[in-house]
């Protein structure tokens, strides 16, 4: 299997002052003839002048898997507002000659579920999606001075590429069909943060492993039992208030209440939307997002 296909790439623990990176190849066990190694260089940002530093992917030995890691001084965040990110590369070795290289983006978020929160920063971070078709996302900067974020299905190269350079973060809503290889996809750019996917997802249990940087939302619907292992918050309908009210009472993870409208308007007139969803749901609880 060639390295692109199998190899995954990912944060550890981050915090202000360092980054631990991964690089992980799942089809050969550590400690024996083949190793990884590499290194990570960075931060790189659209329109800004930086200092980019390297650091050495080491090789760390024995495991289930081959598994290489560094430590990110300084670490910069990836963020719509400066979206920097790292260039990692990795090499493939076999009895110390090289096999096979390849490079990939890596963006460093700190954007997690802590509780009944969504968490981005170390700080409670309130997620306001718009649906909507790739074509007719238009200008990105204006996502990104709104605080929206587009919620998209099966996004194109150009689309993830040019929301990774400028910004905004992307949420990505998956088939039921959804399987490794599209997830390894979504995962290389950076503004890929949440991937959204139903309860009738067979295949869910193995995917959120393949990405452990991308939330997993749940989709919801009446009457599902509880929240599957691998959902870090839930999308819920809020067409039924005393059915949300009663969700929101049972369930300790994060709630992103969701409003489907007959017809979507203009970017602004979709954003207001999400206001008015929070103002109409005020009295049930206070979300950790809306989306229309």
């Amino acid at each position: 299997m060639p390295l692109a296909d199998d190899i995954d790439i990912f944060c550890g623990h981050v915090t202000q002052h360092s980054a631990r990176v991964y690089a992980r190849l799942n089809d050969r066990p550590g400690g024996g003839e083949w190793s990884i190694s590499g290194h990570v260089r960075g931060p790189f940002c659209m329109g800004v002048r930086t200092l980019p530093l390297t650091a050495s992917l080491q090789d760390m030995g024995e495991g289930e898997t081959l598994l290489a890691s560094c430590a990110i001084p300084d670490p910069s965040a990836w963020t719509p507002l400066s979206p920097s990110h790292y260039v990692v590369r990795v090499d493939l070795r076999r009895n110390g000659e090289l096999q096979e290289s390849i490079e990939r983006q890596l963006g460093i978020r700190t954007l997690g579920a802590r509780g009944r929160d969504l968490r981005w920063q170390a700080k409670r971070w309130v997620l306001r999606g718009i649906c909507v078709a790739e074509e007719a996302i238009g200008d990105l900067e204006q996502w990104r001075q709104h605080n929206a974020i587009p919620v998209v299905s099966s996004p194109t190269e150009v689309l993830l590429e040019q929301a990774s350079d400028q910004g905004p973060l992307l949420a990505v809503e998956l088939g039921i069909d959804a399987n490794a290889a599209e997830l390894r996809r979504l995962s290389e750019f950076p503004a890929v943060g949440m991937a959204i996917l139903h309860t009738s997802c067979d295949n869910a249990s193995n995917l959120n492993s393949l990405a452990p940087n991308i939330l997993f939302a749940q989709a919801t619907q009446v009457g599902d039992a509880a929240p599957a292992e691998w959902a870090d918050f839930l999308l819920c309908d809020a067409k039924s208030p005393d059915q949300l009210r009663e969700q929101v009472a049972t369930s300790s993870l994060p709630i992103v209440a969701v409003r489907r409208v007959a017809k979507h308007g203009s970017f602004l007139d979709n954003r207001a939307e999400c206001d008015r969803l929070q103002r109409d749901l005020a009295a049930i609880g206070d979300f950790a997002g809306y989306v229309v």
